[in-house]
This record gives C-alpha cells, sequence and structure tokens, in this order.
C-alpha cells in the first residue's frame, strides 16, 4: 500500500511540472484542464474521505505554490474536492444504482467536485478585488468540461496501473 503512495506523490510532481511547463500548448481560448483537481478526485474516488482530503489538501498546497493567487485558496478548495470525491459515489452505492458505469460515475463525480471547489476558490478567492463573482461563475462550466475530457484518459491510465500495485 505504502508503494501507491510514492506513485501519487510521483504523479502531483509530474502533474505540476505539466501544469506550469506544457498546459499552454493545450489551452483552449482561456480554458485549461486542471491536473490536480483529475488526480484529488481519482484519489478521492479511490481511497476514501480521509485519504482523498488529504491529497486534495497537499495537491491544493502544489497548486498555490504555482500560482499567484491567495496562499492557501486551493489547498481549502481541492481538500474539500478530494472528500466529496470520496462521498459522491457512496450516493450511487446507498441509493442501490448499481448500472452507473465507472466513466459516468467519475464524470458526475468530477463535475460535483470540480463545481464546489470552484465555487470555493472563485467566492473568497474575489472578496474585496471588485471582480464581478458571476463572471468568474460563468467561465466554471466551460473549464470543468475541457478538464474531464483529459480526466476520463487519465482516469482510465491511473486506475490501471493502480491495479497493478493493489
Amino acid at each position: 500500500m505504502n508503494n501507491i503512495y510514492w506513485f501519487y506523490g510521483l504523479l502531483f510532481l509530474g502533474a505540476v511540472l505539466f501544469q506550469t511547463t506544457l498546459i499552454d500548448f493545450v489551452q483552449v481560448m482561456y480554458m485549461k484542464p486542471d491536473l490536480i483537481l483529475i488526480l484529488v478526485v481519482i484519489i478521492g474516488m479511490r481511497h476514501g474521505a480521509v485519504v482523498g482530503s488529504t491529497a486534495g489538501f497537499f495537491g491544493g498546497i502544489l497548486s498555490d505554490l504555482i500560482s499567484s493567487g491567495l496562499f492557501g485558496l486551493g489547498a481549502l478548495g481541492m481538500a474539500v474536492a478530494g472528500h466529496l470525491a470520496a462521498l459522491i459515489p457512496a450516493w450511487f452505492k446507498e441509493g442501490g444504482d448499481t448500472t452507473l458505469s465507472k466513466l459516468v460515475r467519475f464524470l458526475i463525480t468530477f463535475f460535483l467536485s470540480g463545481v464546489v471547489h470552484d465555487i470555493i476558490y472563485f467566492t473568497i478567492g474575489t472578496i474585496g478585488s471588485g471582480a464581478p463573482w458571476l463572471e468568474s461563475f460563468a467561465l466554471i462550466i466551460p473549464n470543468l468540461f475541457y478538464s474531464a475530457l483529459f480526466g476520463v484518459l487519465i482516469y482510465f491510465a491511473v486506475t490501471k496501473v493502480i491495479r497493478e500495485y493493489e
């Protein structure tokens, strides 16, 4: 089990490296995939709320280090997203819904966790700046759709490698 955490650490470092160097090459208009959020959701779904929120906190700290925003805000949003990523798939199981595919569960979990993360990030990040909050909110959904495209690919690649560790 400890090997999997080293694997996740390497994935986070790779995501940060990619996010800071090569992500501009896949940018469409203003939209860039949030690789760290994708990893946090995957980890939360696979390992539960405590591990998901912990991964979200440390992933958020890493994203705060590469951003120019309020330090700690990414950690808060990612920790909440990681926690939610563990809870949302459990709601499907409690409801007795076993027909949803893994892909659909990932997409629903990613969108809900991502919306909550972005609402936290934009709401607190725009306090006192005079920036229009609703305009920031209008950017959330298209960016999450674009991130989801990358998220699906990363989800299947990472879960395939994880199965080998478990």
